[in-house]
């Protein structure tokens, strides 16, 4: 009723609703023994948010067992930053992120937060996100993060007062943040991560359009991704462990230069330099040594695009993701190796290369020549790759390729399971 009313008198009725409903839950909440009631109207208070730390208003002795909230998805106003600093908040540039603060603070040692977040909690790069990912991790033992594709219905009604409520209200995703507490800040929180939406490439570019460029947020293995099976989680694992030792380039013959689309909203390939036009694409140089083509053929494969859409920003790859890739340990296998090149081969022949290429339409008008290898008549190549790296990374083959497939075509699925011990 709030955001539908638009004149002074249909706000008042609001309120006039509101109060009413209030007053019903403080009669239920007499009903039983031990309630406590807490409320506050921030609304209709003459002093702003930000001049009063909430942590204190909301504190009951030892804390809250449960904390349940839906926070607002709104910016905060630079001026209320500072004062929302001067109170001791580090996340402070989003109104749900100092909920989420605000959440560990009242809750007691060995409490539970539950909150419905935006989907941009998993992947946002700035130092404000990365540290609230970071508190959460310190003082929980358990971190479940669910998000959910496009509700079906606008929440709201579309009016033309109401900027971003509406019209472009659908487009939101749900993401269901489940924290338990532990109670010893020294205990690694297990964090799992369930569900795989659909997002589209204009989504891709919003997303895209709200980071900040150059800036290379690198999650940690099972932390803020999203794995939608326990099998596609296995996979990032192996091809984000830290702890795995990088195959030693032999016989360097110099560098090659391979091209990348810009963001996975134009993901088709791969290619070595000079066999297509560089034009939004990034630029990033490999060294030209028998691990060369085979790494060309990862970068082509299901596998590499899976584990792309499964990093914590998955719109917009780096040079230094690109090699934060971790090889599969088969390659020290020369028999594996030089099938991988092979197919790699293959898809640069130009045979292949010329049946594949087509027009890829951007934005607006605009317009470029690339190449697509998950179609006719590469797609069979693109299978045998996929096959020999999940065995070359040490994985079974299904149901593995089945779901890295349903990832490729971007199809709305809510195949998932938990992930973790």
């Amino acid at each position: 009723m709030w955001v539908s009313a638009h004149s002074s008198k249909d706000k008042n009725i609001a309120h006039e609703a509101q109060e009413e409903a209030r007053s019903n839950l403080r009669e239920l909440s007499a009903l039983g023994t031990g309630t406590e009631w807490l409320e506050t109207d921030l609304v209709r208070s003459t002093e702003k948010p930000a001049s009063i730390d909430i942590r204190l208003l909301l504190a009951v002795p030892d804390g809250w067992d449960i904390v349940i909230g839906n926070p607002p998805y709104q910016k905060v106003p630079i001026t209320d930053r500072v004062q929302f600093q001067k109170l001791g908040y580090s996340a402070t540039s989003d109104l749900y992120t100092l909920f989420l603060e605000t959440a560990l603070a009242i809750t007691k040692p060995t409490g539970c937060i539950v909150m419905i977040t935006p989907h941009s909690i998993v992947f946002k790069r700035q130092n404000v996100w990365k540290e609230l990912r970071k508190q959460y991790e310190q003082v929980c033992s358990t971190i479940k993060i669910r998000t959910y594709d496009n509700r079906f219905t606008t929440m709201f009604p579309k009016l033309p007062w109401l900027k971003g409520i509406g019209a472009n209200e659908n487009g939101q995703r749900v993401t269901i943040l489940v924290a338990k507490k532990t109670g010893n800040s020294q205990r690694q929180s297990r964090i799992f991560s369930q569900g795989l939406i659909r997002i589209d490439g204009r989504d891709r570019l919003k997303i895209l359009q709200s980071t900040h460029q150059g800036v290379c947020q690198h999650p940690s293995v099972n932390q803020w991704t999203q794995a939608p099976t326990t099998s596609t989680l296995s996979l990032l694992n192996k091809m984000y462990d830290s702890g795995q030792t990088q195959l030693q380039p032999q016989g360097t013959e110099g560098t090659r230069v391979l091209t990348f689309p810009q963001t996975a909203r134009y993901f088709l390939t791969c290619l070595p330099s000079g066999l297509i036009e560089n034009r939004n694409r990034k630029i990033f140089s490999a060294a030209f040594d028998r691990f060369f083509w085979p790494w060309v053929g990862l970068y082509n494969s299901h596998l590499f695009h899976g584990f792309w859409l499964m990093l914590g920003d998955a719109f917009h790859l780096t040079g230094v993701e690109i090699k934060s890739v971790m090889p599969p340990i088969g390659w020290q296998d020369e028999a594996i190796r030089t099938e991988a090149e092979q197919y790699a081969k293959m898809l640069c022949s130009v045979e292949i290369l010329s049946k594949c290429r087509g027009v890829h339409a951007g934005p607006g008008s605009t317009e470029w020549s690339n190449v697509n290898f998950h179609q006719a008549p590469a797609e069979p190549i693109i299978e045998r790759l996929d096959r020999l790296l999940i065995h070359a990374y040490g994985l079974e083959v299904e149901p593995l390729l089945s779901e890295l497939k349903i990832m490729r075509t971007g199809s709305a699925h809510q195949i998932w399971a938990q992930s973790g011990p």
